[in-house]
């Protein structure tokens, strides 16, 4: 075989590779928590137009490693739909399933929007979690969702699911 055609065959397993692993889902996991970190083309609605990228494991592990204390120092003055039968988020932040989709803000800031869903038993309810946005009214503490300026190393925009 030739030189030129094994370059060939080379740059289009690399094309193929290079475009497969931008369009993939990853599952990530710590010591502490279990997520999937949605591509740069993941839409979070079907007419998103939003700027995105995908966050990589070690930002992953650096927003998580600031996570539990920013919900520590929060639940201080603020436990919004938290305690009376709903779990206390900060106390509870391992039994919780993440969902992450790095986008820009309008300041041009790498921003990760987490979606945090309630799973006590390990079963990763429901089923499609690691390929759709899992979106659920109410529930209290059982889902909240916060977003993380990635640029900064700040947290913003917690917000808590209510009660029915």
């Amino acid at each position: 075989m030739s030189m030129k055609r094994l370059l060939i065959i080379f740059l289009m397993f690399f094309s193929v590779f290079k475009v497969w692993s931008q369009t993939t889902n990853e599952l990530v996991e710590g010591k502490n928590y279990k997520g999937i970190v949605f591509s740069r083309d993941f839409k979070l609605r079907s007419d998103d137009t939003v700027s995105r990228w995908t966050p990589s494991r070690v930002e992953i592990d650096e927003l998580e490693n600031r996570l539990g204390k920013f919900l520590k120092e929060k639940s201080k003055t603020r436990r919004l739909n938290q305690g009376n039968g709903c779990p206390i988020i900060h106390k509870k932040l391992r039994h919780y399933v993440r969902q992450y989709a790095g986008y820009i803000s309008d300041k041009g800031d790498k921003m990760v929007y987490v979606n945090c869903f309630w799973d006590e038993e390990d079963k990763a309810f429901p089923l499609d979690w690691k390929n759709k946005l899992i979106q659920v009214f109410d529930g209290c503490s059982y889902y909240w969702q916060i977003h993380y300026n990635a640029t900064k190393k700040t947290f913003d925009g917690l917000s808590v699911n209510g009660r029915a």
